[in-house]
C-alpha cells in the first residue's frame, strides 16, 4: 500500500479509500504497541530462564497474557472506532493512513486523556521490564 502510493506521486493512491484507510490505521495502531509488549515478554523468558535454568516456562501462561492484552487493544479500538470518535486522515509527507480523535466529539477530552494514559503505560511500563531484565541478566551472568 504504502509502495504503490509512494509510486503514485505520493498520491492515496489505496489510501484513498476509506475503509483501506481505516484498517490499515486500526493494524498499523495497534501493531506498534503489540510489539513493544512482545520485546518485554521476551525479555522476561529470557531472563527467567537465566535465572532459574531449570524452570520450565509454560508457553500456555504467555499466550493467555498476550491473547488478553491483543483481545483488550482490539476491543478498545473497536469500541473507540464504533462510537466515531476515531477517525483516520492520510498523511501525505510519511504516506501513510493514521488514526486521530474527532474533536467535536463530546467524550474528546476525557478520551484524550485515556489516550495518553493508555499509551504512556503501553510504551513505559514494557521499557522499564526491558531495563530491569537487563540488570537481573547482567548480575546473573556475572556471578
Amino acid at each position: 500500500l504504502v509502495a504503490a502510493s509512494l509510486f503514485n506521486g505520493r498520491k492515496p493512491t489505496l489510501f484513498g479509500y476509506h475503509a483501506v484507510c481505516l484498517v490499515f490505521a486500526f493494524l498499523y495502531h495497534i501493531i506498534q504497541r503489540v510489539v513493544v509488549v512482545l520485546i518485554g515478554t521476551l525479555s522476561i523468558a529470557t531472563t527467567s530462564s537465566l535465572v532459574y535454568p531449570l524452570k520450565r516456562i509454560r508457553r500456555k501462561r504467555v499466550f493467555l497474557a498476550l491473547g488478553a492484552y491483543l483481545g483488550f487493544m482490539l476491543v478498545y479500538e473497536a469500541f473507540l472506532t464504533g462510537i466515531s470518535i476515531r477517525k483516520t486522515a492520510y498523511f501525505e509527507m510519511d504516506v501513510y493512513c493514521y488514526v486521530k480523535n474527532d474533536k467535536e466529539h463530546k467524550l474528546h477530552a476525557a478520551i484524550n486523556v485515556a489516550d495518553n494514559i493508555s499509551y504512556c503505560i503501553q510504551i513505559a511500563l514494557p521499557i522499564l521490564i526491558v531495563m530491569v531484565s537487563c540488570l537481573i541478566s547482567i548480575n546473573s551472568i556475572t556471578r
